[in-house]
């Protein structure tokens, strides 16, 4: 593992410590999709710091993990704003390999991640398609933690591409004001999150859905479904270039959302969701 710059003193060094907790050693070692960890210091995006990786040469199934992001950002170009303190947000990227269904991959990080918090918050931890991992409060989404899925080229032999999987996981915010969008895990659970648990749960988590991916769109969508916030609801989509389109959400047999209305059926490959009637801010 490496330290890398900014981070002032051992105490902060809280993603380095779990690193090396056995139950994240034994993660690893049983884990095929996830098959090294890197933990750097403060960075201005872990994306950024797993492309220099990519284009070095490193292998898919690398993880970087950050102890401090300072610069994050999510799709289409929104702030991700990580916690200054120690051990308060999780943020990382993973390499990983397209294969066939690379379309499919944000909804399996997606998953990953969203069963690596289930066990402090059940069967209230669901994800808003296409991979934000969410929880209802009073009704109402919050988000526990944002994903980000790039291209990238290699630097290794044959050329290929890979995607990083940039991960952004708010694990204790019970520091901070209420937020209307955003909780942390330790928040809804009302306990501490220990960090080596969470980050073992999510190399067990990742490995496992992306396993799922590995065997078909038929192996990942029902459980991705199972745990869907989207599906069965009435939501506003604004797509692309700022057209805005309603229905009945479903997710179809390529992990695409696809809308009912009176109008008919509308596929939507990207596009920023909400319920029906809540504000759509581009947030």
């Amino acid at each position: 593992m490496g330290q890398g710059d900014g981070v002032a003193g051992a105490d902060a060094l809280v993603w380095r410590a779990a690193g090396e907790d056995p139950t994240v050693r034994a993660a690893l070692a049983a884990a095929t999709a996830v098959r090294g960890l890197e933990v750097v210091g403060a960075v201005g995006s872990t994306q950024d710091v797993a492309r220099a990786r990519a284009a070095a040469g490193a292998p898919a199934g690398t993880l970087v993990l950050a102890e401090r992001q300072t610069s994050g950002r999510g799709r289409v170009g929104r702030v991700w704003d990580d916690d200054p303190r120690p051990g308060a947000s999780l943020a990382a990227t993973l390499l990983v390999a397209p294969g066939p269904s690379a379309s499919l991959v944000p909804h399996a990080v997606g998953l990953g991640v969203r069963d690596a918090v289930a066990p402090w918050l059940g069967e209230r931890a669901r994800l808003k398609w296409p991979n934000d991992v969410v929880v209802r409060v009073d009704g109402a989404p919050r988000k526990v933690a944002g994903l980000l899925v790039e291209w990238v080229a290699t630097g290794a032999a044959d050329g290929g591409p890979v995607l990083l999987a940039g991960i952004g996981v708010n694990v204790d915010r019970r520091h901070l004001p209420p937020a209307d969008d955003r909780a942390g895990v330790a928040d809804l659970a009302d306990r501490d999150v220990a960090p080596a648990a969470l980050l073992a749960g999510l190399i067990g988590g990742l490995d496992a859905a992306l396993g799922l991916l590995d065997r078909g769109p038929a192996a990942l969508l029902p459980r991705y479904r199972a745990v869907s916030d989207t599906r069965g609801r009435e939501v506003d989509v604004a797509l692309p270039g700022g057209a805005r389109i309603s229905g009945t959400a479903d997710v179809d047999d390529e992990g695409r959302l696809e809308l009912t209305s009176i109008l008919g059926r509308h596929t939507v490959i990207t596009g920023t969701v909400r319920d029906a009637g809540a504000a759509v801010d581009g947030a």
